[in-house]
């Protein structure tokens, strides 16, 4: 970057200067100071340089948003569209649970073999409720179809159903804790675990446990 400056830049400005025809020694004294001013001049530049790039350089720090937490969603996450499958409109539950002061949050789809709706998987906290909790909850097109697979689940929690091939087909499952099932109109809604609060929430709006332990 220094020399870029040689040809026609700081160093013919000190030539013009040293043009005058002076005795040796004051000669020689005027070219110095002359030659230490430029060198003077060009090195601030330099520096200046150096400095205004600073600046600009990109910073490795994170955004400070990056660790900011998202808002609960409320409108319903889309689920897998699957032929057959009769999935309905699960937003008039979520309005329910939020109507009781509930925090909702959509965790993602929910599925189980012997259902034939395809669910959601919600993350309840506040209101009624001692802490956080999970369920998965399942809508259907109507509610002779939700009371057609409740009749799936065994009031021990094993299922039996016919598949549309005619085959029947029986399961018993380890559940990680205590399962619930809840069932009204459309809505259908397992919770396992042993919360109290949550029981009681879901029989409020979908009726006593229809199967459970």
């Amino acid at each position: 970057m220094v020399w870029n400056f040689a040809p026609s830049g700081g160093w013919g400005y000190a030539q013009a200067c040293a043009t005058p025809i002076l005795p040796g020694t004051e000669r020689s004294s005027l070219m110095n100071r002359v030659a230490l001013l430029t060198t003077s001049g060009l090195f601030l530049l330099l520096l200046a340089g150096c400095s205004q790039g600073a600046a600009i350089a990109p910073r490795s720090e994170s955004s400070p948003t990056a660790n900011v937490a998202s808002s609960p969603t409320y409108s319903v996450l889309p689920v897998t569209p699957s032929p057959g499958r009769p999935t309905g409109d699960l937003a008039p539950f979520l309005a329910q649970l939020r109507s009781r002061g509930v925090t909702v949050e959509q965790v993602a789809e929910a599925q189980q073999p012997f259902l034939r709706s395809i669910g959601l998987r919600l993350r309840l906290s506040g209101g009624p409720l001692a802490g956080p909790v999970e369920i998965d909850s399942y809508a259907y097109d109507r509610p002779t179809t939700a009371a057609d697979d409740a009749a799936r689940v065994q009031p021990d929690t094993s299922a039996r159903w016919t598949e549309p091939n005619g085959n029947v087909k029986t399961a018993s499952f380890m559940w990680a804790a205590p399962p619930h099932f809840f069932q009204r109109d459309t809505i259908l809604a397992l919770y396992a675990g042993t919360e109290p609060t949550i029981q009681a929430l879901l029989t409020d709006l979908l009726g006593p446990q229809f199967a459970g332990r």
